[in-house]
């Protein structure tokens, strides 16, 4: 009588000590990644004698530190998604950081970088950047993975609802970069490569509030590809325009 239930004791305690070591290494790990990036932002912000906002591999470390951050706080909240996806985004970024230091070395700031409203305005692209990164990733987990219709329906409503903050920080991000350009080059708009490709993404990621084909409770499947595909914009206008064409944005 005793060993059926001495069994189901010893299968219900074998099966929690993976389930305990799962849950500490879901609420560790995004610690440990924060305290990892922050402590690399630090040793650039010391080295470099500013805070890293100035060139591509120092907003690559930027957005490293953001996601981390975000995955922190998603796991305290528990996001399991966004928990799993945030440590990749932070991952990529501060590979993608630490292979273009290779061609891009540290040096001081220019003249005309040394405002305050720099950081402001590359804060607010990157927080939007990172967000539309993790939403981008959302779509590949919604698309090539087969998700239930209630799966389908929470990560599309998580989706959405990133979507507001990073439609509105890139479109702040924008306003304070033409506030910034009229201070510096006493115009607030001359259709710059950075800033035409800029503006074109906004108007790319404003297509789902305004298109009734593209609403995410009638076609999530639609959604997902149109703001998967509306991501090769966001690559385009960071790193195609900074390398590839000319303008006054090209130190960026």
């Amino acid at each position: 009588l005793c060993a059926p239930r001495f069994k189901h004791r010893l299968t219900s305690s074998s099966s929690f000590a993976p389930r305990l070591t799962t849950h500490i290494l879901q609420r560790l790990f995004p610690f440990v990644l924060f305290c990892f990036v922050t402590l690399h932002v630090l040793l650039r912000w010391i080295v470099t004698g500013h805070a890293p906002v100035s060139n591509i591999p120092e907003t690559l470390l930027l957005m490293s530190w953001l996601s981390s951050a975000l995955s922190l706080v998603a796991s305290s909240r528990r996001v399991p998604v966004l928990g799993l996806l945030c440590p990749v985004v932070a991952s990529v970024c501060m590979l993608g950081s630490v292979l273009s230091d290779s061609v891009s070395p540290l040096s001081s700031l220019p003249p005309i970088l040394r405002s305050p409203l720099l950081s402001v305005h590359v804060v607010l692209v990157m927080v939007s950047y990172t967000l539309l990164f993790c939403i981008a990733l959302l779509s590949v987990r919604c698309l090539l993975h087969g998700c239930t219709p209630a799966t389908l329906t929470r990560l599309t409503a998580l989706s959405r609802l990133l979507l507001y903050p990073a439609v509105s920080f890139l479109a702040s991000g924008i306003i304070v970069g033409a506030l910034w350009a009229n201070i510096s080059w006493g115009t607030y708009w001359s259709w710059d490569a950075k800033e035409t490709w800029a503006l074109l993404t906004l108007m790319v990621y404003l297509a789902p509030f305004h298109i009734h084909s593209l609403d995410s409770d009638s076609s999530p499947r639609l959604y997902h590809i149109y703001v998967l595909v509306a991501f090769l914009v966001v690559l385009a206008t960071y790193f195609g325009v900074s390398y590839f064409l000319p303008g006054m944005h090209s130190y960026a």
